[in-house]
C-alpha cells in the first residue's frame, strides 16, 4: 500500500508565484518478499503457488545463482522483461510484465 502525507510549498516562479500548492509526498516505499510476489500471484491468477515458484526459480537460473542485475550494457529491463514474460506464458498465464517507465508493471492480459 502506497501511504502518502500531505505538503505544502509556496510556489516561487510561474503565473502562480506566491500561492501555496498542496501535493502528496510519499511517506515510505513498500518492501515485497519473494513469498509476497507469491501470495499476490496467486491470488490474482489462476495460477497455483507451485506454478507461480517454479517461474520464478525458472527466471533465477543463471550463472551467477540468482539473481540477474540489470545493468543497462549486458542486460536491460527490456531483456528482463521478455524473460519473465515467456517464464509467465510458459506457465499459462494471463499476466504480463510491461515497460512503458522506468520499471516493468504487472498487468492482467
Amino acid at each position: 500500500m502506497l501511504e502518502h502525507e500531505i505538503k505544502n510549498k509556496v510556489l516561487t516562479i510561474g503565473n502562480r508565484k506566491g500561492q501555496t500548492v498542496y501535493y502528496a509526498y510519499p511517506k515510505s516505499q513498500q518492501k515485497l518478499t519473494n513469498d509476497m510476489v507469491v501470495e499476490r500471484i496467486v491470488r490474482e491468477t489462476s495460477l497455483s503457488e507451485g506454478d507461480v515458484k517454479n517461474a520464478l526459480i525458472s527466471l533465477s537460473n543463471n550463472d551467477n545463482g540468482g539473481a540477474t542485475k540489470v545493468d543497462g550494457t549486458n542486460v536491460t529491463w527490456q531483456t528482463a522483461v521478455d524473460a519473465m514474460n515467456a517464464a509467465l506464458q510458459n506457465a499459462g498465464s494471463e499476466w504480463r510484465y510491461e515497460l512503458t517507465g522506468a520499471l516493468p508493471t504487472l498487468k492482467k492480459q
